[in-house]
């Protein structure tokens, strides 16, 4: 086989997400927590750096990632753009 199906990518991509886990458990159920417990922040400084922060590793991680140009090719840009900024 010379390619990847769209429904096998995923299906690696779930099975490589769902492989990660700290102290027993998943890795996703730790951030989801953490998620859970955060408070918004006011307007402010502390607020505008975290945004400044956020694009930054956001702009970095697209124009890093080995995988950024991989997606695009399988998922299109517009999934593939959404999934980043979700993440990132």
């Amino acid at each position: 086989m010379n390619y990847v199906s769209k429904k096998d990518y995923f299906e690696a991509l779930v099975t490589y997400a769902r492989s990660h886990d700290r102290d027993g458990r998943p890795y996703i159920g730790e951030y989801i927590a953490l998620w859970k417990k955060a408070s918004t922040l006011d307007d402010g400084p502390e607020k505008q750096f975290y945004l400044r922060k956020k694009a930054a590793t956001r702009k970095l991680m697209k124009a890093n990632d080995p995988g950024y140009a991989f997606m695009i090719d399988v998922f299109g840009e517009d999934s593939t753009k959404k999934v980043f900024d979700s993440v990132f």
